[in-house]
């Protein structure tokens, strides 16, 4: 049964529920170790858990755009991985290049000290 009472400034809602025995004994015992009231602790713990809920509802509206974030930067590593490999190939085949013209330009050297 639900029943609105006017509390300092805030609108406050009753709630009545049927909560095990063992539920209520943990209850009062950890409201008389905190040196609460019962309906404190019960506010506390409604709260907290309330926080959460709203916590994680902010964590998964963040978090698209972090995987989307993660997405792209996944895609440009992938894409500088790819452009190092392919520029470490035009290096040894440049390398290999300038390996054939130096043996040519030996040959060619030597072709012309005989002749």
């Amino acid at each position: 049964m639900h029943e609105k009472t006017e509390g300092n400034e805030q609108m406050k809602q009753r709630i009545e529920v049927k909560i095990d025995k063992r539920i209520v004994e943990l209850l009062n015992a950890e409201a008389e170790r905190q040196n609460l009231t019962r309906a404190a602790l019960l506010e506390l713990v409604l709260g907290t858990f309330a926080e959460n809920i709203e916590q994680q509802k902010a964590e998964d509206i963040l978090s698209i755009p972090l995987q989307s974030v993660t997405r792209q930067l996944n895609t440009l590593t992938e894409t500088q991985n790819h452009n190092a490999q392919v520029n470490q190939q035009d290096m040894q085949e440049l390398v290999e290049a300038v390996k054939d013209f130096s043996a040519h330009l030996q040959l060619i050297e030597s072709i012309l000290k005989r002749g």
